[in-house]
């Protein structure tokens, strides 16, 4: 099933510029990598992984932030390290998406501060924030939407759902209209077609596209070592604010 960009799309499609395409990894640090793309070990003097990747791609996904909160010194070091004009999506701590009564204002405050100096250097592209599968569209988890953009103090958000309800024919208006009320960007997954995962969508709801690239092999599913692979990120971000606009930046993940 392939769903509509918005309602009132087509009609706009013509009239908008077209913006930023960025496309990069879930990541960075791979030792699988090195002999493919990094050198072959062993490491030369002095290599830096984020260093060289930065040479290639413009944008990275990062994914450790989900399992820690890093510490601004560890940020101001990424930052530190890419070329100007180098874009980071940086995943949400797991407290905010996944443990939704633990995720005090302290914590958001926290996650806030460790992403200063990517905001300093104007390389926070957004904050993708990934919800289970047990995060379907009942009255909690609207309430809990609507107060993110205050929370996280008005940076760009982009909404991973991992359950189809979200867009299931009878919803995927009501989600539609609740993104774009609330400037939350929406992430279109490519992933196998398994029970309960999110179809084919091509939706934008905010000035910020985001697909991400899971790949259609359902064995990445299992808890294996053949999970470990790498990801293509594919993020733009268009100079209209306008919800339905087609040629926005879309930001996204591949896995190979």
């Amino acid at each position: 099933m392939s769903l509509p960009l918005a309602p009132e799309a087509a009609s706009d499609r013509a009239e908008q510029p077209a913006g930023r395409l960025c496309i990069g990894t879930a990541g960075w640090s791979y030792a699988d990598w090195y002999g493919s793309f990094y050198p072959s070990l062993p490491k030369p003097r002095g290599f830096d992984e984020l260093t060289f990747y930065a040479a290639h791609f413009d944008f990275v996904e990062v994914n450790t932030s989900y399992y820690r909160i890093p510490s601004p010194r560890t940020v101001e070091g990424w930052a530190a390290r890419t070329p100007d004009g180098f874009t980071f999506a940086v995943k949400a701590y797991g407290a905010l998406t996944h443990d939704l009564e633990l995720a005090s204002a302290a914590t958001f405050q926290e996650f806030l501060t460790a992403l200063a100096p990517l905001r300093a250097t104007g390389k926070l592209g957004c904050i993708l924030l990934q919800f289970p599968p047990a995060f379907q569209p009942a009255p909690a988890s609207q309430r809990y939407l609507r107060g993110l953009a205050g929370l996280l103090d008005g940076l760009p958000l982009a909404i991973e759902f991992r359950h189809r309800s979200w867009v299931a024919p009878a919803r995927v208006h009501d989600t539609i209209a609740l993104l774009q009320t609330h400037g939350l960007g929406f992430v279109n997954l490519d992933e196998p077609a398994l029970a309960g995962n999110m179809p084919p969508t091509s939706i934008r709801t905010s000035p910020l596209g985001y697909v991400r690239f899971h790949g259609r092999n359902a064995r990445w599913t299992r808890p294996t070592s053949a999970r470990r692979v790498s990801g293509t990120t594919i993020c733009t971000a268009g100079p209209s604010s306008r919800a339905g606009a087609t040629r926005s930046t879309p930001c996204g993940r591949a896995r190979r």
